[in-house]
């Protein structure tokens, strides 16, 4: 498991520590902590972020909607904005940087945490964020399990979401009409067919190899007849997969 990499600009000093310390409780990897639009870029430089978290007053010549465009613009990643929306005009200019989603000053630990749900959640599908008319933890909580971001598959784990790459996966295998998905770092459980996360997956070298297995053929260790081995684990191939499988590995 990779662990969810956040950027917080924040000019004031308490909340941007307060909301370090709860996301880093929390199992986050916090990029930085920054004051400023142009400090956040620079830290950008040296570590992409999975997520942002702008507050839209903040200090120097970039505002957090100002730095949220520039950092859409040149990264992948979903934003949110921290926020009071004290005037139309702000809420105007916030509403058309595309943010993922709001947060309203001042907010408790369970906000912080449906925001960056309903962040990953929005970006993922392409939605836009709704403006906040009324508290976060008025809404009714996200149902979906898992979603896609980039080159990595976000699963729920309670009240968060872990970050799985797709290339720290090493298999798949059905259970009926749900998915086990298998790392280095433990086995996740997700309540859709395996053929329906393949689909969404789209990753390529993760090959089908049996109605009730996929493997990530980068992960695989060794072969023997008709089984694939990643470390100790054995997975059949089954004849209808075979030539597609197969055609991976090249003779020298």
């Amino acid at each position: 498991m990779a662990l969810v990499k956040v950027l917080i600009v924040e000019d004031e000093a308490l909340v941007a520590r307060d909301i370090a310390a709860r996301l880093k409780n929390a199992g986050y990897h916090i990029v930085d902590c920054v004051d400023t639009g142009r400090d956040a870029l620079d830290a950008l430089e040296k570590e992409v972020a999975d997520i942002a978290l702008l507050d839209i007053n903040i200090l120097g010549p970039l505002d957090g909607i100002e730095t949220a465009e520039r950092i859409r613009q040149k990264y992948n990643m979903p934003v949110i904005f921290l926020t009071s929306l004290s005037d139309a005009a702000t809420a105007d200019r916030a509403r058309k940087a595309n943010p993922s989603a709001y947060m309203l000053k001042p907010f408790n630990e369970r906000e912080l945490h449906l925001a960056i749900q309903l962040a990953i959640s929005n970006y993922s599908k392409k939605e836009p964020a709704s403006m906040p008319t009324e508290r976060v933890q008025k809404r009714e909580e996200d149902p979906e399990e898992h979603y896609l971001l980039n080159d990595s598959i976000f699963i729920r784990n309670r009240n968060r979401f872990e970050k799985v790459p797709f290339q720290a996966i090493q298999w798949l295998q059905a259970d009926s009409n749900c998915t086990h998905i298998q790392t280095r770092e433990g086995k996740y459980f997700l309540t859709v067919t395996l053929g329906t996360i393949m689909d969404r997956l789209q990753y390529e070298p993760l090959v089908r190899t049996h109605r009730s297995y996929a493997v990530n053929i980068h992960q695989v260790s060794s072969f023997e007849g008709n089984c694939l081995y990643v470390e100790n684990q054995e997975i059949p191939v089954s004849r209808n997969y075979r030539d597609e499988v197969f055609r991976n590995f090249h003779t020298l």
